[in-house]
């Protein structure tokens, strides 16, 4: 088996061999919080301006983020079908009420937290893979682990 944890700027691979292995993220890191921080600047009162330069920076903030969560993910999954083992992921689901307005932490933190996009587009693209490959993909509940 294959235990999935992903963090904010790496996703760590732990086999039933102990063997660790860990990818690092903080390029989709940096990359996210690059395009947050041109669209913050932008500051005109002209709505279809301001949507197309919103579109912009959201269609190159997913092509790149995207491209790096998918050949980590093929990656897994690669080594997943070679050792011939099940996936096993947790479910992140309720994690983004951890990261809500008024519990202490400032907003620049709270927005890197919440674009927890990552974990669904790394979560769907490993679900993916294992149905055509592998057959076997688990969810682990965040309460159980």
């Amino acid at each position: 088996m294959v235990g999935i944890d992903h963090n904010l700027d790496n996703v760590t691979l732990a086999g039933t061999n102990s063997q660790v292995q860990r990818y690092d993220l903080s390029r989709a890191t940096v990359i996210k919080s690059r395009c947050r921080t041109t669209k913050r600047r932008f500051h005109r009162d002209d709505v279809k301006a301001r949507n197309q330069i919103f579109t912009k920076y959201r269609r190159l903030e997913r092509a790149r983020v995207g491209w790096l969560l998918r050949n980590v993910s093929a990656n897994i999954v690669l080594q997943a079908k070679l050792k011939r083992q099940a996936i096993v992921m947790e479910d992140p689901k309720g994690i983004r009420k951890l990261y809500r307005k008024g519990n202490g932490q400032g907003a620049e933190y709270r927005s890197r937290l919440n674009c927890l996009r990552d974990w669904r587009e790394l979560n769907l693209a490993v679900f993916r893979y294992p149905f055509l490959n592998l057959g076997s993909f688990r969810h682990l509940n965040l309460q159980s682990s």
